[in-house]
């Protein structure tokens, strides 16, 4: 099946084909879909947003689990709400539902190989504790290990307390005593070591950035007490220059943007479709009781059936009219002329019509073309005496409907009235 004939099914298109006279469904398929891709032109490039944009989350419940999971080692006390059945009577409690906890035999083994882990992942890019030239890694968790970490230094001027190793302007090496306090639960253990910190090895190029840097803080410094700080033009041959603040998400709000435009101009789409429809469906309804009359004073005058329709038709064309009840009875004079049967046309222009009183209308017509006309003058008066009460009722409606959406601008002028009033009155009080 072709993605149109999904998108237009049939149920779909058959409301739509009062819009398009004379075509068939598949004629009007290919002509809304040709509108649709046009619509959409612009804004279906960002139709993957919708897919970053939204998901969806399900949450299935069934019955109650007797086993509840504490938390890790290190998690949270959870307060859970238990029921005490004893009999018919029932209580409610709330239990206080603990950490897992391990045995100190299950902690020194795990510290041990933790301490061979932390080895590896303290060090970073160096090579060994006893020539460290660059930072070092302090985590606070590791994969694997149900522990926190924090961490102390011996020297934090050298190594911080985040592995920062500060060897910028060292010339000698400097022992320093790395400790990290290894949470069990309420349990803790130590992992220490001694590291040299080396001097740092720098490029020429890294030298000079290094002393561009200092250069700068020394003048921050001089400036402390000044509100401003007013960046020097030139420090050492250099420039410095503001850098970019934080960056509007633009392409974020490009992609939702663009899921809004794409959802709208679908939805004003089949929207314009839908008015459209309905707007030719009350203009033909409206229609209705001036052509019965001319229809009724025609035949009276003597004209045939056949010239009365088309006469109605041409008076319409000339009038310039483009509505549903022109365009449906031009087709049903292209019928006459490639020979359809004069009933045949006038019932599929009732199909064409979807309206009940011209599908009635079509039936008297077709049935006055095969039995005769002696009975015409009197149904088609019944009928244009049953449009003048129809149409009577339906302007009461339309005045009714008038009445009530007046009602929301009524209201909003009762609010600025009221606010005009309140306001000054708040202001001196």
């Amino acid at each position: 099946m072709k993605l149109s004939d999904r998108i237009l099914s049939e149920n779909r298109i058959y409301p739509l084909l009062s819009l398009y006279p004379g075509k068939t469904v598949a004629e009007v398929r290919k002509i809304i879909m040709t509108d649709l891709k046009k619509r959409m032109k612009k804004v279906i490039p960002l139709s993957l947003a919708v897919i970053l944009l939204l998901g969806s989350y399900g949450i299935f419940s069934g019955e109650e689990d007797p086993v509840l999971t504490r938390k890790g080692v290190n998690g949270d006390t959870v307060l859970i709400p238990l029921v005490i059945q004893a009999g018919e009577e029932e209580r409610d409690i709330l239990l206080d539902l603990h950490p897992l906890k391990m045995t100190d035999e299950e902690i020194d083994e795990m510290q041990t190989k933790l301490s061979d882990a932390l080895d590896d992942i303290v060090l970073g890019e160096n090579k060994s504790f006893g020539n460290v030239t660059s930072d070092l890694w302090f985590p606070d968790e590791v994969t694997g290990f149900p522990v926190l970490l924090s961490w102390s230094t011996s020297d934090p001027t050298l190594v911080r307390t985040d592995g920062k190793v500060v060897n910028d302007e060292t010339d000698d090496a400097s022992d320093v005593d790395i400790c990290a306090r290894v949470s069990y639960g309420d349990e803790f253990r130590l992992y220490e070591r001694r590291i040299s910190v080396m001097p740092a090895m720098l490029s020429d190029e890294e030298r000079q950035f290094r002393g561009w840097l200092r250069a700068l803080r020394e003048y921050e410094a001089e400036t402390v007490f000044n509100e401003e700080f007013v960046l020097p033009d030139d420090i050492g041959g250099a420039k410095v220059l503001p850098a970019g603040g934080e960056k509007t998400p633009y392409m974020l709000y490009g992609l939702f943007l663009g899921s809004v435009l794409i959802a709208g101009a679908w939805s004003s789409f089949f929207g314009a479709l839908s008015d459209k429809r309905k707007a030719r469906f009350l203009d033909a309804e409206r229609e209705c009781q001036e052509f019965l009359s001319k229809l009724s004073i025609l035949l009276a005058a003597g004209m045939p059936l056949r010239g009365a329709w088309k006469k109605i038709t041409d008076d319409l064309a000339a009038a310039g009219s483009k509505g549903m009840l022109y365009e449906n009875m031009a087709v049903t004079c292209r019928e006459f002329m490639n020979g359809s049967p004069e009933n045949i046309a006038y019932e599929r222009f009732g199909e064409r019509m979807e309206i009940t009183r011209y599908q009635r209308i079509a039936a008297i017509l077709s049935q006055a073309v095969t039995r005769g006309v002696s009975e015409l003058p009197a149904l088609l008066g019944s009928e244009i005496r049953d449009a003048v009460a129809d149409e009577r009722e339906k302007i009461k409606i339309r005045g009714e409907q008038a009445g009530t959406k007046l009602l929301m601008p009524m209201m909003g002028f009762l609010i600025i009235v009221f606010a005009v009033l309140m306001v000054p009155a708040f202001i001196s009080f």
